[in-house]
């Protein structure tokens, strides 16, 4: 792809052939994870998802769990992020990709940005997140509104009535 018209004249007026060279962007060595958490009513056991996409947009991955005796929003957000820690920690196609990590959970985004704002009664999540992405090559923490969660949210309300079981799909 040809950046300018200074860049045509040159390519145009090529003396001797020269082999192409082909370079892959970095765009195609990152993953995204869409997370939710989502509950029928208050208080009840909240449910969990996450959709895994590559730089294509294209679906990797699907997961539904749900959670039980969870209290607080927050911790199944938590929780959420977690998983996905774990998931991308096992799989050998999210090795040496960079994870960014979408959640409409600004509490959550804010705490994993930065560990001085990170809440004391949840220091067991907090050092298995680190754990599990430790392995990893490098995350990135994103807050979007619930409105850009869409698939997420889909996948949540989709499975909402049947949530007796959890849903893991790998493409």
């Amino acid at each position: 792809m040809l950046i300018s018209a200074h860049g045509l004249v040159i390519w145009t007026n090529l003396k001797s052939f020269r082999p192409l060279i082909i370079r892959s962007s970095r765009a195609n060595q990152r993953l995204k994870w869409n997370v939710d958490e989502s509950s029928t009513r208050k208080p009840s056991d909240p449910g969990i998802e996450g959709v895994l996409q590559d730089h294509k947009g294209m679906v990797q991955c699907m997961y539904r769990s749900i959670l039980v005796r969870i209290k607080y929003s927050n911790e199944a957000e938590l929780i959420v992020v977690i998983k996905t820690f774990e998931l991308s920690s096992t799989r050998e196609k999210c090795t040496g990709k960079k994870i960014i990590i979408e959640t409409d959970s600004s509490n959550v985004n804010n705490w994993m940005i930065k560990e001085s704002n990170r809440l004391w009664k949840f220091h067991v999540l907090f050092i298995l997140a680190s754990r599990f992405s430790s392995g990893l090559r490098l995350v990135k923490y994103s807050h979007i509104l619930r409105e850009g969660n869409s698939m997420t949210v889909a996948l949540a309300k989709q499975y909402r009535v049947t949530r007796n079981y959890e849903l893991m799909t790998w493409f």
